[in-house]
């Protein structure tokens, strides 16, 4: 006596049924890969601290991927916002006087150590060190490509678009120790 399991399905029956779910699966890929060339999900907020909101979705299209931003520093790209090249004095005062936001940093601190913008917003930052080797980081793991860094007497720039939550997105110096005596501070999102 055997241990087979009977056969329910005949042969022909279970081979229209295995064609007929891997039908299935490949319409669903093909709904999935023209998606994904369609839009591009993206978390766009999640602040962090107590109390903090769950991060939130948003939906970046075609569209707005190619879309030419301009804000004071110059174009920047909406998926992979870069810092520049050192700015010189005259472009630092060009473009903060067309509204981008002028932070210095040093072994005290940053100054100022906070921020305002909208939901959404255009944001274009100038990152100015007055010490030693600094950076600018957010703790929010869906802002970790806004990013900068600067040497003694640097300054640079870096433009992004402001998250869609509202809320306190904290931002920190990421050098060894630099954090612990006091390099942070929060960009509020009204």
């Amino acid at each position: 006596m055997t241990n087979e399991a009977p056969n329910y399905l005949g042969g022909a029956k279970k081979k229209k049924i295995i064609v007929a779910v891997s039908l299935l699966v490949l319409f669903v890929l093909g709904i999935g890969i023209f998606l994904c060339r369609t839009k591009k999900l993206v978390r766009v907020s999640m602040p962090i601290g107590p109390g903090a909101p769950t991060s939130t979705l948003t939906e970046i299209s075609e569209e707005k991927k190619a879309e030419k931003i301009i804000t004071p520093l110059g174009q920047f790209d909406v998926e992979n916002p870069e810092q520049t090249a050192p700015l010189e004095p005259a472009k630092i005062e060009e473009v903060a006087a067309k509204g981008a936001i002028h932070l210095t940093i040093s072994s005290t601190g940053f100054s100022p150590s906070s921020f305002t913008v909208e939901a959404g917003q255009n944001v274009s930052l100038i990152l100015q060190a007055v010490d030693g080797t600094h950076t600018f980081n957010f703790e929010a793991p869906e802002l970790a490509d806004i990013y900068m860094g600067v040497a003694l007497g640097e300054t640079r720039g870096l433009s992004f678009i402001a998250p869609a939550k509202r809320g306190d997105y904290y931002f920190f110096c990421r050098e060894s120790g630099h954090k612990e005596r006091g390099e942070k501070g929060v960009m509020h999102v009204k």
